[in-house]
């Protein structure tokens, strides 16, 4: 359905930008935020994100 009630708003900023809206609190989604962590486990572990 088009319309299920939520609402989904996309931002492109850079990645430390969304880290630190994370670490203020301005990111509260825990979806985005497992995302987000998941990736800067991955560019720490494999060296970026490909």
């Amino acid at each position: 359905m088009a319309d299920e009630g939520e609402e989904i708003e996309v931002l492109e900023l850079p990645f430390a930008e969304a880290l630190a809206m994370v670490d203020d609190g301005r990111i509260v989604d825990g979806k985005t935020i497992m995302l987000l962590q998941w990736a800067a486990l991955r560019r720490l572990t494999t060296g970026g994100l490909g």
